[in-house]
């Protein structure tokens, strides 16, 4: 890779994969030693000003997160309905591939608009604390 991005990463903090069945993948992990699980449901109306490809959005998706240890962890991502970068990525890659590394910044909107000055689109998002009261523990 070339070219310098417009801000500083302090650290990679999540790898995510996108899966067709979140369970069965949970289970597969769990084989191998990794888990517990958290398992939420994003989307309206708990997550705010849903977009996709710079339009109102819809979609939802179920997430899976393990903690691997030092803050590390692990999504796994089953979109449930509406058009989503989960559903595209499922279409054109299917299951398998890293979908995303999730990174740590200062300042997340400063981020953004300093990413969309060098070129950078977004593609989705949602704001709020999606994580309220939809968890649930899988072991």
């Amino acid at each position: 890779m070339t070219a310098k991005l417009p801000f500083q990463i302090t650290a990679v903090n999540q790898v995510g994969f996108v899966v067709k069945d979140i369970d069965k993948a949970m289970a597969a992990y769990w084989r191998v030693g990794v888990g517990p699980w958290r398992v939420y449901t994003y989307g309206a109306p708990l997550v705010k000003d849903i977009t996709y490809r710079g339009k109102p959005g819809d979609w939802r998706f179920l997430i899976a997160l393990a903690t691997l240890g030092g803050g590390f962890s692990l999504e796994l991502i089953q979109p449930l309905s509406g058009d989503s970068i989960y559903s595209e990525f499922l279409e054109k890659h299917g299951e398998g591939g890293i979908q995303h590394l999730g990174i740590v910044v200062e300042n997340l909107d400063r981020v953004v608009e300093e990413a969309q000055r060098a070129g950078y689109e977004v593609i989705q998002s949602g704001r709020g604390t999606a994580c309220a009261g939809m968890a649930s523990s899988r072991t």
